[in-house]
């Protein structure tokens, strides 16, 4: 055998001699089967599509929409405007603002506009919720208590820095308390709203106030400790709990004395994400 590079470095040509090829010893392999490999490669494709579906299935039926196309709705609801007649575009507006806050609540329903009024088709199970989302503005606002004797009608003038005193009913049916309005108003302090749980571990409202909102909620407690502060929404006060030290930004709300179940914190954080209602509805049916 000869060869090697010559002056440039190429590889120049060699005389091999490798003389005759021994035979292979062995078993001779057999052909391969084209369709045999198929049907292993579409068997493989089949598995993976199935597992890919199945996973797809299951993460569709955890979204609201599609759960509320399944649902089997057993019950109706039917709210008209408080101030008739209404226009066809408040109606609109408040039909796409009560379907946002039922999947903020996570209540599976249907919303349609019929003539002057919405019909909500809901599942039985539901109804206390739906009611609630239906005909309540979700105002939260947060007042000083007024703890000495005296009612806003009796002649009683508001403190300095509140303009009026107003009467209102607690949730759980402790009587009345008057309160220095008007109060912080929550469309002016919260950010977000979540479900939470409070001290007790029963479900909460947890709030986050904006940067200015922060502030200002800061301001009103780090001058009031010792006082109670009211929160009001809808007019009615859920807790009226003592100022121990200054709240910065974030804030829970519990249910007072007899608590709220989940359903009812996730329809109060569901009043406090969603667009306001452009007008008051009330039930007029079933």
């Amino acid at each position: 055998m000869g060869g090697g590079f010559d002056d440039d470095g190429d590889l120049r040509g060699m005389d091999l001699d490798v003389g005759p090829r021994p035979a292979r010893s062995g078993p001779s392999r057999a052909p391969i089967s084209w369709g045999r490999v198929a049907l292993r490669v579409l068997a493989g494709v089949v598995v993976a599509a199935g597992c890919c579906l199945g996973s797809f299935v299951t993460l569709a039926l955890t979204r609201r929409p599609l759960r509320r196309l399944l649902a089997t709705y057993d019950a109706r609801l039917e709210l008209a405007p408080r101030e008739a007649p209404a226009r066809p575009d408040l109606l609109a507006r408040a039909a796409s603002a009560l379907r946002r806050r039922l999947d903020l609540a996570e209540v599976p329903a249907r919303v349609t506009v019929t003539g002057a009024a919405l019909v909500v088709d809901h599942r039985a199970e539901d109804a206390e919720t739906v009611r609630t989302l239906g005909t309540r503005q979700g105002r939260l606002r947060f007042a000083l208590v007024r703890e000495e004797p005296g009612d806003p009608g009796d002649g009683v003038e508001a403190p300095a820095g509140a303009s009026t005193l107003e009467r209102l009913p607690q949730a759980d049916g402790g009587g009345d308390l008057v309160v220095e309005g008007p109060g912080l108003a929550s469309e002016d302090l919260v950010r977000h709203g979540s479900v939470t749980l409070d001290d007790l571990g029963r479900p909460a409202i947890g709030l986050l106030f904006s940067p200015a909102g922060g502030e200002a909620f800061h301001a009103l407690t780090s001058r009031n400790v010792g006082r109670r502060l009211a929160i009001v929404l809808d007019d009615v006060i859920h807790s009226a709990p003592t100022i121990r030290a200054p709240i910065g930004r974030r804030a829970v709300i519990d249910g007072g004395a007899s608590g709220w179940t989940r359903a009812q914190v996730r329809a109060h954080v569901a009043l406090l994400e969603a667009p306001p209602l452009p007008l008051a509805l009330e039930v007029v049916g079933p």
